[in-house]
């Protein structure tokens, strides 16, 4: 006979867990099991992990000081991206985003990607990062 309670335990240490992870707005749609690699390598303020937040569940968009931006080489569209990360802007520019790529990027790829990063800073001033300890440091 199992140990009933043991289920239980299990499911309150992760809801406990989930709560006391940092949240983070994913801009993007990666599949859960990409995210779930990317946010483990991510290093998180306190060392408690992350909690992805979708921006249609966020209440309050300024509220969550971590963003992400998920780029699926693949899939992803310019136009799309850009429209979400002007709805970000509206809500706090000041925030900057680390940019997450799926994949190496083809060349043609990269220069998308470096116009977006320069075009986010310009027009709606954000700073999108490539590296997670620059984006995680405070800015001053």
């Amino acid at each position: 006979m199992s140990d009933q309670a043991a289920g239980l335990r299990a499911w309150h240490q992760r809801q406990h867990a989930a709560v006391s992870a940092t949240p983070l707005l994913v801009l993007g749609a990666p599949a859960d099991d990409e995210l779930e690699r990317a946010l483990a390598a991510l290093p998180s303020p306190g060392g408690r992990g992350w909690r992805p937040v979708t921006p249609a569940a966020a209440a309050d968009l300024a509220a969550v000081r971590h963003r992400l931006l998920w780029f699926d080489v693949v899939h992803s569209e310019v136009a799309e991206v850009y429209r979400a990360l002007k709805r970000l802007a509206a809500a706090e520019p000041g925030l900057p985003v680390l940019l997450l790529v799926s994949a190496e990027p083809d060349p043609v790829t990269a220069q998308v990607l470096d116009n977006l990063m320069t075009t986010a800073r310009h027009f709606l001033g954000l700073t999108l990062m490539r590296e997670p300890q620059r984006w995680l440091t405070p800015r001053r």
